[in-house]
């Protein structure tokens, strides 16, 4: 059996939703075989862009290295919200994140009392992260199911309050959980 793989061009953001709306498609089946998309080291800009939907399923979007693969977004802080800002929101099943940072930018300290930046909303059932890091301030991680199992090792989740969220069952292995400053003196 040939695997499928779709590579993204480095550094291309358009490339990357390109390809998660291929494989979207290709692998629309709960049985579709596993679909890989390669994303090499590179900053891919998504700039307003939330939301990006990865409905199919048994999708792994895999980094090159999770220092060097980084996929931003920067919502409008006027759309803050849990659900208005995330970089992916998961829906479909079995779908694998391996090798990359998620990081929301959205201008944390100008929201006022709140700044919920989601970088992964998942809505989606047996979800795997490796060796990826979030990067956020409040809502950083969103599990979103409350039927949903999923499997974080060996990653890292930053936020500054209520960072890890949501419902389902979470596990944790060997993750770094980090504290960023709650406002932008470091006082609080």
């Amino acid at each position: 059996d040939l695997q499928q793989v779709i590579r993204v061009e480095k550094g291309n953001a358009k490339s990357l939703l390109n390809a998660i709306e291929q494989a979207n498609k290709t692998n629309a089946d709960k049985s579709a075989k596993q679909l890989f998309i390669l994303i090499p080291n590179g900053f891919y800009d998504l700039d307003k862009t939330v939301l990006t939907r990865i409905t199919g399923h048994n999708i792994a979007l895999i980094g090159e290295s999770m220092e060097g693969t980084i996929i931003q977004n920067k919502p409008d802080v006027k759309n803050e919200g849990i659900s208005k800002t995330a970089i992916f929101q998961n829906r479909g099943t079995n779908n694998f994140f391996q090798d990359l940072t998620l990081k929301n930018a959205l201008d944390y300290y100008a929201a006022g009392a709140t700044g919920r930046a989601v970088t992964l909303q998942d809505k989606g059932n047996r979800t795997i992260c490796n060796r990826v890091r979030l990067l956020s301030y409040q809502d950083t991680y969103f599990s979103d199911n409350n039927l949903g199992q999923f499997y974080l090792q060996d990653s890292e989740i930053h936020g500054t309050v209520d960072f890890i969220c949501g419902d389902g069952d979470v596990w944790f292995e060997r993750c770094k959980i980090v504290t960023e400053k709650r406002t932008m003196d470091g006082r609080s």
